[in-house]
């Protein structure tokens, strides 16, 4: 028997997001820093010591089930 090779289908490129304000609206870039594009929003990069916080708060919660 010979087994077939599938190929991944390739990933789609992920849009950026249009940065809003409070109201809604869409912010415009600011010209006066060229380094920073304000008009998008920026992925949130998540550290360890938010993934210590999340299991920390699991724990406690799983703990009250199992103590009460």
């Amino acid at each position: 028997m010979t087994k077939t090779m599938r190929k991944k289908a390739p990933r789609a490129a992920v849009k950026p997001k249009r940065a809003r304000t409070a109201k809604g609206r869409f912010v415009a870039d600011d010209p006066s820093t060229p380094h920073i594009n304000e008009a998008y929003v920026q992925d949130k990069q998540y550290t360890f010591v938010d993934y210590v916080i999340a299991a920390v708060i699991v724990a406690i919660i799983v703990a009250g089930f199992y103590y009460s």
